[in-house]
C-alpha cells in the first residue's frame, strides 16, 4: 500500500512539473527539502562494576608483635575511578552549515577498579640490636589453600632489604589480579623464619612465623549514568583543481562557432565587427568541468542527512486592488503557511504544490477575498484586480475562491 501510494505522488510531481513546463507565464518550481532531525538524544544506561572488599577473617591481628620484631598487614584498598570515553566518527552534515564535516562526539561514563592486583602493605619494625636481613624471611602466599607463585623479581626490593636497630620499613607485596580470584575466597600470608631473638654476640636465638587470613568477596555495584552525545565540524579538506590550475577555467581554446574561428562578424548594415561572443580573439574558454567552474575540489566526508522534498511550482503574480492599500499574503514555501508578501500593486512569486492549491488572500478593511491566477478560462495570469469600492470584494481578474 505504501508502494502503491509512493507511485501516484511520483506520478503526480511529474504530471504537475510537466503541465508548468507548458505554460508561458514565466513559471518555475521550487523545491523545499525538509531535513529530519539526526541529532541524538542522550541516553539512560545502567552501568556495572564489581568492587572487591578484602577482610582479615577469625583472630588474625593487623599488627603482630612477637620478640624483637613488629610487624603489620593490610590490604591496599580497592577504588573505583569514574571516567568519561569519548569516540569521535564522522555524521551526518550540518544542512545549514556548507563547507563542513560533522562528527558525533559519543561521550560514555566508564568506571574502572584499581588497583588491578592484591596489594598487601607490609611494614617492618626491627627493635633488636642487629639488623634485620629479610632475605633470610620467607613469604608465601595461599588462595584457598592453593599457594601462589611470585612472579620473578617480585620480591626483588624485600630481599634486598636491611632495617637497622630501632627503624621500619614499608612494602608493597603486588598478589595475583583480582580478575583470577573468585567470591569468597580463603587469602592467607605468611611470613616464614623471621629472626625475632638474638644473643649479645647479634646471633639469630630464635625465629617466628607470622600469619595473616584475609576473606576475599565481590560487591557489584550499580550507577545509573547518561550517554551523551555533542557535535564539532571541521571544514571540508579541498586542493586546487589541478586540471585547470585553480582558475576554474579549462585551459583549453575552443574555436568560436558565432565567427567561426574568425574574430569578427558582419552586422546588420553589412559590416566587419568584432566578435562579441570571443571578443575579437577567435577562440573561447569554458569552464572546468572536473571542479564545476570553481578551481577547488572538495573531499567531504559527512553524508547529506536524510529529507523529504515538496516541490512548489509558481509564477509572478501582481495584485492590483481598487481603491488601493489592500494587503495581500500569499504562502511560504518554506514553512507552508502564509505570509504578508505586500499591498497594492505588489507583485511576488505565488506557488503552489501537487497536494493543495493555496490561494492569494487580499484583505483591505473589513473585507477579504481568495483568489487564484486563472482565468475564465482556466489559463494561468500574470495579475489578478479585485474591487472593493463597492462594500464588497469583485474580482474582476483572477478565479475566486470560495
Amino acid at each position: 500500500m505504501k508502494i502503491k501510494n509512493f507511485f501516484y505522488y511520483v506520478l503526480s510531481l511529474i504530471v504537475f512539473a510537466i503541465l508548468f513546463q507548458s505554460c508561458g507565464v514565466g513559471k518555475f518550481t521550487v523545491e523545499e527539502r525538509k531535513y529530519f532531525d539526526v541529532n541524538k538524544e542522550d541516553e539512560s544506561i545502567t552501568m556495572t562494576y564489581k568492587l572487591p572488599i578484602v577482610k582479615p577473617v577469625g583472630n588474625t591481628r593487623q599488627t603482630q608483635r612477637k620478640g624483637k620484631v613488629k610487624i603489620s598487614v593490610e590490604i591496599v584498598p580497592f577504588r573505583a575511578t569514574r571516567n568519561v570515553v569519548n569516540s569521535r566518527e564522522i555524521t551526518y552534515a550540518d544542512p545549514d552549515l556548507p563547507g563542513y564535516d560533522r562528527y558525533v562526539i559519543t561521550n560514555k561514563p566508564t568506571y574502572s577498579v584499581t588497583p588491578k592486583n592484591l596489594r598487601f602493605k607490609i611494614r617492618v619494625r626491627n627493635n633488636a640490636h642487629v639488623p634485620l636481613k629479610l632475605n633470610e624471611v620467607g613469604i608465601a602466599l595461599l588462595v584457598d589453600g592453593t599457594q601462589w607463585s611470585f612472579p620473578s623479581n617480585y620480591l626483588r626490593d624485600w630481599n634486598r632489604s636491611m632495617i637497622l636497630t630501632g627503624f621500619e620499613k614499608e612494602f608493597i607485596i603486588e598478589g595475583p589480579q583480582i580478575n583470577e580470584i573468585y567470591s569468597g575466597k580463603v587469602i592467607d600470608l605468611f611470613l616464614n623464619g623471621v629472626p625475632t631473638s638474638f644473643n649479645s654476640a647479634g646471633r639469630v636465638t630464635r625465629k617466628s612465623n607470622f600469619e595473616w587470613y584475609f576473606k576475599y568477596a565481590v560487591n557489584t555495584v550499580k550507577k545509573n549514568e547518561t550517554v551523551s552525545y555533542t557535535y564539532e565540524t571541521e571544514p571540508i579538506y579541498k586542493e586546487k583543481c589541478h586540471s585547470c590550475g585553480g582558475t576554474g577555467v579549462d585551459p583549453k581554446n575552443y574555436k568560436c562557432t558565432y565567427c567561426n574561428g574568425k574574430g569578427r562578424v558582419k552586422n546588420k548594415k553589412g559590416k566587419y565587427e568584432k566578435c562579441y561572443n570571443c571578443s575579437g580573439k577567435g577562440y573561447v574558454n569554458y569552464k572546468c568541468e572536473k571542479c564545476n567552474g570553481v578551481g577547488t575540489i572538495e573531499y567531504p566526508k559527512s553524508k547529506e542527512a536524510p529529507y523529504t522534498s515538496t516541490f512548489w511550482a509558481g509564477w509572478p503574480v501582481i495584485v492590483s486592488t481598487i481603491p488601493t492599500g489592500a494587503k495581500v499574503k500569499m504562502v511560504d514555501t518554506k514553512t507552508a503557511g502564509y505570509k504578508i508578501v505586500g499591498y497594492s500593486n505588489v507583485e511576488s512569486n505565488w506557488f503552489s504544490n501537487a497536494s493543495k492549491t493555496y490561494p492569494i488572500i487580499v484583505e483591505y478593511q473589513d473585507q477579504k477575498v481568495k483568489v487564484l491566477p486563472y482565468n475564465k478560462e482556466g489559463e494561468e495570469i500574470s495579475k489578478v484586480i479585485i474591487d472593493f469600492s463597492g462594500g464588497y470584494p469583485v474580482v474582476k481578474e483572477g478565479e475566486k475562491v470560495q
